[in-house]
């Protein structure tokens, strides 16, 4: 079943624990609210099982980000994500009659996890109230009900500096905007309270995912309500550490509103122009593609880990072993019960799960990291290793590399496609021999005769070979990668980060082959996914695909458009590139070009 034999797969209870103890963390600072201690002590021993949306907010609670893991979920998990998705779309739209009739909706899904999940339930509740009711009082009393299902004492948050989830982040940040509302002569207050605890948690909090989608909110929410209380230097300080978090981590939600204050409040002309450069860019992308450059509190998107649904698993499994559903079920369950799992419409106990699992050769079925490891620093190592190639930090990136091999098993064939891959990615492209890749194919290759779904890893990495293949043949190149796309498309719940990557070098490839058209089709694609997704890291090489199609089409007007945008958000993201875009856009269009 499980052939990495690692004590972080499938083991919600080894992680929970492994990772509380690793941070030096009391187990009542992460429960609190949640549940009583020996349901808790149940959890880590695994007594109890414990559902992953719970085991997710506590881990965000200890300042750990489910994006560090990939998880089978039931398909009425999916169905929850689903519906606060819709319910987010809606209140981007201010559509409120709409909002009203798909929070209704709630009543009609399958809880996982009942005292959180309602949570979300009263935070749309509360959207309705404040936002299309125009109703305060109303809405006060929503968000604090919210907040009550998993923190009972509210007043703690500030005055103990409580430990929160993602989501317990955004209902504190939103039940005091509205207290600026309500509270218009408290404001000074508030504006203090909020500005010590972000400088709490600005210390406390390390983890990328939880410090993107938290303090950057927090600060804009201060900024945006009270900058008469807070002086230029605080103002200053709390908008460029904004920008430093939201450029490093490649979000744009909040960052026009920072580049906008900035414009007014940096010190110099030049820096004043060069942030208003930057957001006029930025905006002007958002425009284009129909979204809107509006910070809004009551906008707010759960992070969740990469994601896949159980039942998809089973018959991809099942399939690749040749056996039909009454052979799978013999002994473990009843035929129908088995049939309702791989339709979803059932998801089994974990004793049965286990049974089944291992009957078709699974090598996961609940939870697993993006390497197979036994401890934290291990996990935080490779995660750490993504992030120094992001940023071309190659030194560091191959320090890095070499402490990870040395700490991990490299028997277990995740980790080798893990490591080889890293480890071409430190050399040049022209120093990776046919032998390199051929070796790192080998290890794949397997996976893809069966059939499979892939992890991100093997995505990642197949990707890579096919970059190497298109440049030899594009044509082999484009079939690896629609080979990857169309994998995926056989998912019933698609996660967009099995295909960004995937998406991007096809449009290359496409350009390449000069069919712009299918080329333009996937960078639309991307585009919406990205903005709504809050992540832009593929964005320099989508715009750089269209650049191109312009150019070769003989739109050169929107050419020489395109391109200076793309060198201003290149700047924006400190991009290592951006010169060369410079350079290029000097040389193809207008040399004596002023930018700033």
């Amino acid at each position: 079943m499980n052939n990495s034999n690692c004590k972080y797969t499938d083991n919600p209870s080894y992680i929970l624990k492994n990772i509380r103890e690793a941070l030096g963390m009391s187990a009542k600072e992460i429960y609190e609210g949640l549940c009583c201690r020996s349901t808790y002590d149940r959890y880590e021993s695994g007594e109890n099982e414990i559902s992953l949306t719970r085991l997710f907010f506590l881990l965000e609670r200890m300042g750990v980000s489910n994006e560090r893991f990939e998880v089978m979920i039931p398909d009425y998990v999916y169905e929850f994500y689903q519906w606060y998705e819709n319910c987010m779309k809606l209140v981007e739209k201010r559509d409120w009659e709409g909002l009203v009739c798909e929070s209704k909706r709630f009543d009609e899904l399958v809880l996982e996890d009942e005292d959180i999940q309602i949570a979300y339930r009263d935070y749309i509740e509360y959207i309705i109230a404040r936002y299309g009711e125009k109703d305060n009082n109303k809405a006060y009393s929503m968000i604090m009900k919210a907040l009550n299902h998993t923190v009972k004492d509210v007043e703690a948050i500030v005055e103990e500096k409580k430990r929160l989830s993602v989501f317990e982040w955004n209902l504190f940040i939103n039940l005091y905007d509205l207290k600026y509302e309500m509270n218009p002569d408290k404001n000074a207050d508030i504006t203090d309270i909020l500005y010590d605890v972000y400088n709490y948690y600005r210390v406390n909090v390390t983890d990328k995912f939880i410090i993107y989608k938290t303090l950057p909110r927090l600060a804009l929410t201060m900024l945006l309500n009270d900058r008469g209380s807070l002086t230029l230097h605080k103002r200053i300080e709390l908008e460029e550490e904004s920008l430093k978090v939201l450029t490093k981590y490649y979000c744009w939600v909040g960052l026009p509103e920072v580049l906008r204050l900035l414009s007014k409040d940096a010190k110099t002309l030049h820096a004043r122009t060069v942030y208003a450069k930057h957001r006029e860019a930025l905006v002007s992308i958002l425009n284009k593609y129909g979204f809107s450059e509006d910070f809004r509190t009551e906008v707010f998107r759960e992070s969740y880990p990469l994601s896949m649904l159980l039942s998809d698993n089973l018959k991809a499994y099942r399939q690749k072993m040749g056996l039909t559903m009454e052979e799978v079920s013999d002994d473990i369950c009843a035929f129908e019960s088995y049939s309702r799992y791989e339709r979803g419409v059932k998801y089994p106990k974990r004793k049965k799960l286990e049974k089944l699992a291992e009957r078709l050769g699974m090598e996961w079925f609940l939870i697993r990291a993006e390497i197979d490891v036994d401890d934290y620093e291990s996990l935080l190592l490779a995660t750490e290793c993504r992030q120094l190639i992001a940023t071309q930090e190659m030194d560091a990136f191959r320090e890095k590399i070499e402490l990870l091999r040395d700490k991990i098993d490299m028997d277990i064939i995740k980790n080798q496609i893990l490591v080889g891959f890293f480890e071409l990615l430190t050399k040049k492209d022209s120093g990776v021999s046919k032998e390199e890749l051929d070796h790192l194919f080998s290890i794949i290759e397997c996976k893809l005769e069966e059939d499979l779904f892939h992890s991100r890893v093997e995505i990642d990495a197949l990707n890579y070979i096919a970059g190497f293949e298109a440049e030899k043949n594009l044509e082999t190149g484009i079939k690896i990668v629609k080979g990857i796309i169309d994998n995926e498309k056989r998912k019933r719940m698609l996660d967009w980060r099995y295909t960004s990557l995937s998406k991007g070098n096809l449009t290359c490839m496409y350009n390449d082959s000069r069919r712009y058209d299918e080329s333009y089709t996937i960078c639309r694609e991307l585009m919406d996914e990205m903005i709504i997704k809050d992540y832009t890291f593929p964005l320099m090489n989508v715009l750089s695909c269209l650049i191109e199609a312009k150019e070769e089409k003989g739109n050169i007007e929107q050419a020489m458009e395109m391109c200076k945008i793309l060198f201003y958000i290149s700047e924006l993201y400190q991009r290592h590139d951006s010169e060369m875009i410079r350079e290029f856009y000097e040389r193809h269009f207008d040399k004596e070009a002023i930018w700033y």
